[in-house]
């Protein structure tokens, strides 16, 4: 008696969504019952022809190896219907053939939690989210060197595992738990994304989201010793930048300035500054990591610093500092990642040369700003306005209400001047 298995999109069946489950369905003595993979898409979604998952499917971001993986496990049902043999098959009832096939399904290996990282960190460099795909990235690579497991399955990312890991890293000195919620964190948002697919239940979910799980893992972190030096030190560290005859060392220095100047920009968004964000005296730009508007005063100090650069020469469309060198995204990260090595390497020397006992980095600057406002008396709800900050003990658009750029021009001049 010859039994048959093949996949196929189950119609019968609708999900809230308004996607249909596949399946392998088995059929044996002109009695069908089916098996479930766990994948779901819409109609629109699903090749009829080729019985396959489209590509361009939206909730399945790497479609091949979807459809690779199902043609395997097809492939692995067939071989157990031969090894049953033709004879006990011809005793058994469809029922009984299912269980067979199940059984052997538990122990055959579907989509792994490494291969569904990698499609979903794919997807993301796919979407230009160059940021989130390395932080994904490395975190898997955390979580490969951690286990020794090249294809970490399911059922094996689970709270003694991530109990593991977390004990392992916590036990070098050098390590915080800062460090870890970074991996942490990404590896929750692949855990996330895979029950959103279809791929895990929902009640496997390891990771702890209220106080009533109980037995789950919390991610944890500790405060950090915030970065700040005071005015007095800024001025040591500006006469350095402005009086120094060197002039690798006075660029560096000078992106420290400039991003005082301009209420401790981050690093990265002073890197892509071109010459059309200058407007007359104004610098305006929109932050990358909150997609915030600016326009800030340029104060003199800070036009000197353009100056040196030589932005009356650029074009409207060329950088204003000399950091990116590149035009793909991943390249531009490794250049910014580059010169603020560099640039932290700079600092630090003069940290030394000035007798400072702080390390002295780029964000520095941003702490300082923020500090030197407060001790300035201002008010705490323009700082944070400053900073871009999404909070400050208010949300974002309650200090839009109630702060004009006004105030923060104000606060300008008493910071800088």
């Amino acid at each position: 008696m010859i039994v048959s298995v093949f996949i196929m999109l189950d119609e019968r069946r609708i999900k809230k969504d308004k996607s249909y489950p596949i399946i392998f369905r088995v059929v044996h003595n002109r009695v069908s019952t089916s098996i479930p993979t766990g994948y779901s898409v819409k109609k629109s979604n699903w090749n009829y022809k080729s019985q396959t998952i489209k590509k361009d499917c939206p909730n399945i971001p790497n479609a091949d190896l979807f459809n690779k993986k199902l043609k395997e496990r097809e492939k692995e049902l067939r071989n157990a219907i031969v090894e049953i043999g033709t004879t006990r098959l011809n005793e058994l009832s469809i029922s009984e053939v299912k269980q067979i096939l199940v059984k052997q399904s538990k122990n055959s290996g579907n989509i792994t939690f490494i291969e569904f990282a990698e499609t979903v960190i794919k997807s993301i460099k796919d979407e230009h989210r160059i940021g989130t795909a390395n932080s994904y990235s490395e975190a898997l690579k955390f979580l490969k060197l951690s286990t020794k497991h090249p294809n970490l399955p399911f059922n094996q990312f689970n709270v003694s595992l991530l109990n593991k890991l977390e004990v392992e890293y916590m036990s070098k000195e050098t390590n915080h738990y800062n460090g870890l919620a970074v991996y942490m964190r990404s590896l929750r948002a692949i855990y996330n994304r895979a029950i959103t697919d279809n791929i895990v239940n929902v009640e496997s979910y390891p990771f702890r989201r209220s106080a009533h799980d109980v037995g789950k893992y919390q991610i944890k972190t500790e405060k950090t010793k915030k970065r700040a030096i005071d005015k007095s030190v800024i001025s040591k560290i500006e006469k350095e930048a402005f009086d120094t005859d060197d002039l690798i060392r006075k660029k560096y220095l000078f992106y420290f300035m400039f991003s005082f100047y301009m209420r401790g920009m981050n690093f990265t968004d002073m890197a892509k500054l071109k010459v059309s964000n200058i407007k007359g005296n104004v610098l305006v730009y929109r932050r990358s990591k909150t997609k915030r508007d600016f326009d800030i005063n340029i104060v003199d100090k800070a036009r000197i610093i353009l100056d040196f650069f030589n932005i009356k020469n650029k074009k409207e469309k060329e950088y204003i500092f000399p950091i990116v060198k590149h035009k793909e995204d991943t390249k531009i990260k490794t250049d910014i990642k580059n010169i603020m090595r560099l640039t932290n390497r700079h600092l630090n020397k003069t940290a030394k040369k000035l007798e400072l006992s702080i390390n002295l980095t780029t964000y520095v600057s941003r702490h300082s700003w923020a500090t030197i406002a407060d001790k300035a008396g201002i008010d705490r709800r323009i700082i944070s306005k400053g900073l871009g900050h999404a909070d400050l003990q208010t949300t974002n658009i309650y200090i839009d209400d109630i702060v004009s750029n006004d105030d923060l021009t104000a606060a300008d001049e008493i910071i800088t001047g």
